[in-house]
């Protein structure tokens, strides 16, 4: 096989990532929710090593969800009929996104639980220069909700791993 063009490459993992966003639910959630911890670091001021943290856990989770359908369309093509061990491949790739998902909102609290409290309580306060970017990463986020509700999913996957729950 002979070997692509570097950028070719790029340009491949680039179509990757625009397929998963178009025909994943759930990587549009994790999405929602990268940008959510987003939205909390530029509340509360994360820095340093923390936000180090909170960039490595979205990595994470989104690219476990990436491996996840990657084994889920490979299955799909390698076998036509139901199978017990496709059906089990396909759960324990769903469920190593969902450690990573989970272990992720609890390394958030650890990180925002604390700094939230303090904006309650007044001791970190919000500045004049800060509202208009939180107004506009707010909006960003409602809005992008909205279209997740409301934007259909394109059809590609034909698993039928569903008649074996």
């Amino acid at each position: 096989m002979e070997r692509q063009p570097f950028l070719k490459s790029f340009k491949n993992a680039f179509c990757g990532i625009q397929d998963l966003f178009l025909t994943e639910r759930n990587f549009r959630i994790d999405i929602f929710f990268a940008l959510l911890a987003g939205f909390f670091c530029v509340l509360t001021r994360t820095r340093g090593v923390e936000l180090a943290v909170i960039v490595l856990c979205i990595a994470l989770v989104l690219g476990l969800e990436g491996l996840n359908s990657a084994l889920e369309a490979t299955v799909d093509l390698a076998i036509q009929e139901l199978h017990p061990l496709a059906k089990t491949a396909k759960d324990m790739a769903a469920g190593a996104v969902l450690i990573a998902a989970l272990l992720s909102v609890a390394i958030g609290a650890i990180i925002f639980v604390p700094k939230l409290l303090l904006l309650v309580d007044g001791t970190l306060r919000v500045t004049d220069t800060l509202m208009p970017r939180l107004g506009i990463g707010l909006a960003a986020l409602v809005v992008y909700l909205a279209w997740l509700v409301v934007h259909p999913l394109q059809k590609i996957n034909t698993s039928k791993e569903d008649e074996l729950r």
